[in-house]
């Protein structure tokens, strides 16, 4: 999947209904959600994304530089990717193990401790 139509920031939860509603995907599985006290919206930084042929999982990643300060080159990341399993029953098993590693992978990230770090993205 080819993140470059995503924006250069995490998705609002509005513009993930949106992609899930314009027939792109199967589903569209948002994997954290964020309503951050010093903003109006509701940020999504951790995605699966399935279409009829694959099952990926996307995270924003925050650039930082050599300081440990965020910096402006920040971007989505494949997490991981998988061919989309043809019935239903093992897709939805296959979302849920994605969505597994994609919340492991979450963790790692520096605003999974301090979620108001996403708000330098927008």
């Amino acid at each position: 999947m080819d993140l470059a139509s995503l924006p250069a920031r995490p998705l609002s939860l509005s513009e993930c209904r949106d992609l899930e509603n314009s027939e792109q995907f199967r589903t569209l599985v948002p994997a954290g959600v964020y309503d951050l006290s010093e903003s109006d919206r509701r940020l999504v930084p951790a995605v699966v994304f399935v279409t009829e042929a694959k099952v990926v999982a996307a995270g924003y990643v925050l650039a930082v530089d050599a300081d440990g300060d965020a910096s402006d080159a920040g971007g989505w990341t494949v997490v991981t990717e998988r061919e989309a399993a043809e019935g239903k029953a093992e897709l939805e098993d296959q979302v849920r193990e994605v969505g597994v590693e994609l919340r492991e992978w979450a963790e790692r990230q520096a605003w999974a401790d301090d979620p108001s770090e996403l708000l330098d993205a927008l």
